[in-house]
């Protein structure tokens, strides 16, 4: 009878200190993953207040591209581009 008495306790002990350990685990893990969400929700965050940036100077380039003086430059544009093109071409 002692003997029994014994390894039920061991097992008991054994059974505490697994669950024990199982529950610590799983805290851990739900630490973790509100962590993560919490991180994520902030890049979406930020990729949203980016996006937004972006249409704003996609805005601001599209009034650019659309006005007259823009179209009438564009001559001098090219020929500006062309003299840096061949200045390159002749450096080499």
């Amino acid at each position: 009878m002692s003997l029994l008495g014994k390894n039920t306790t061991s097992v008991n002990k054994y059974a505490y200190y697994n669950d024990y350990i199982l529950k610590e685990t799983e805290n851990k893990l739900d630490l973790a993953n509100k962590t993560i969400n919490i991180q994520n929700e902030k890049i979406k965050a930020k990729n949203e207040k980016l996006k937004k940036i972006n249409k704003k100077h996609q805005d601001k380039l599209n009034a650019i591209y659309s006005s007259n003086s823009w179209r009438m430059t564009k001559l001098f544009r090219n020929i500006r581009n062309l003299k840096t093109i061949l200045e390159l071409i002749i450096q080499s």
